[in-house]
């Protein structure tokens, strides 16, 4: 059986949704299911994480005319002489016509989707984000779309479910002495080193734990920054992040898949973005108190920050209140589900 990715990561992308399909491809390896990964020549795009997990690929040109990218899709399907049973497209910029194009190759065409805004010509439809209805998708997708919607089916990576049953069943927030750091893995923003610098002047009692991807642009940075302050400890690649992510008491950083991993695993977290489209999402978690949304990281003032950590820092009954619903919003099974 052979399946297809269209999928992409890259700088202002950001890599969580190669990071899913990455999680599913690899467990239907052990289901003997073939799966290809068709993505865009972006700069950031992480091949070397597709490289470690030993998955086929093919890189197709740059461009934002999607009925080219169709055809590019189309193309590699009749080269490589496959019938995918399905194709898979977890990609913002792709809608309807691009997959009523490509929807003929398949049996079934399956959509991930975070944000119920765009048409979609599909047979299976997965939204993962907390509380969405199906009436968000009543005009978007065919009447015959079979829809799996919610927190029950966060594509989260097997490790986090191994790493969750570790898990005292208290935490002690009486003191914040280890926080996790963490924003997009190649960070174009800069944000790593902003603010764990602003963490540090503020709070030099804090350790960071910081994880960072294959193309970090401020490496250098971050070598330089941690020879000085031994209270900086960081991985890269996102290597056992789930086990870096559990010896922390909080996290703080950017949304998207890690927003589900740090709740997977009980972090409260303290959150902010880079793009506009993320609010409303991030507002409804916040509203659940899974997190602490602060919003646009460009409207965000040094000060306004600091003050926001301390007040949650020693804010022990919220701190209890958000590890609680964080693990029980999320129980980190989804990705079977999916399967």
């Amino acid at each position: 059986m052979d399946i297809v990715f269209r999928v992409d990561s890259s700088n202002k992308i950001g890599g969580g949704h190669l990071t899913r399909c990455i999680n599913i491809a690899n467990e239907l390896k052990k289901r003997k299911v073939n799966s290809y990964f068709l993505c865009q020549d972006r700069v950031g795009l992480d091949i070397k994480l597709l490289n470690k997990n030993l998955l086929k690929f093919k890189i197709i040109p740059e461009t934002n005319n999607f009925t080219d990218d169709a055809l590019e899709t189309i193309k590699f399907i009749s080269e490589k002489n496959i019938n995918p049973q399905i194709i898979i497209v977890d990609h913002y910029e792709i809608e309807e016509s691009w997959e009523k194009l490509v929807k003929k190759y398949t049996s079934k065409l399956t959509v991930i989707d975070d944000l119920a805004q765009k048409r979609h010509h599909c047979d299976i439809l997965i939204n993962q984000v907390l509380g969405v209805k199906a009436s968000k998708y009543k005009n978007l997708v065919p009447k015959n779309c079979k829809l799996f919607l919610g927190t029950k089916y966060i594509m989260i990576h097997p490790k986090f479910v191994l790493e969750r049953d570790k898990l005292p069943k208290k935490i002690d927030f009486a003191e914040i002495k280890d926080v996790h750091v963490f924003f997009s893995s190649n960070d174009h923003n800069g944000l790593t080193i902003k603010y764990s610098e602003l963490l540090l002047r503020n709070f030099p009692e804090l350790c960071l734990h910081l994880s960072v991807g294959n193309y970090f642009k401020d490496l250098k940075k971050l070598k330089e920054l941690s020879s000085k302050n031994k209270k900086i400890k960081w991985i890269q690649n996102n290597s056992n992040i789930e086990k870096q992510l559990s010896s922390c008491q909080i996290a703080i950083g950017t949304p998207g898949m890690m927003t589900w991993e740090r709740a997977c695993l009980g972090i409260p977290s303290i959150q902010f973005g880079t793009k506009d489209f993320q609010d409303d999402i991030l507002e409804q978690l916040s509203k659940y108190g899974l997190c602490l949304w602060l919003g646009n990281e460009k409207y965000i003032e040094e000060k306004k920050f600091i003050k926001i950590c301390t007040n949650f820092f020693k804010d022990k009954n919220l701190l209890s209140e958000m590890r609680n619903k964080c693990l029980k919003s999320v129980d980190g099974k989804g990705i079977q589900r999916v399967i």
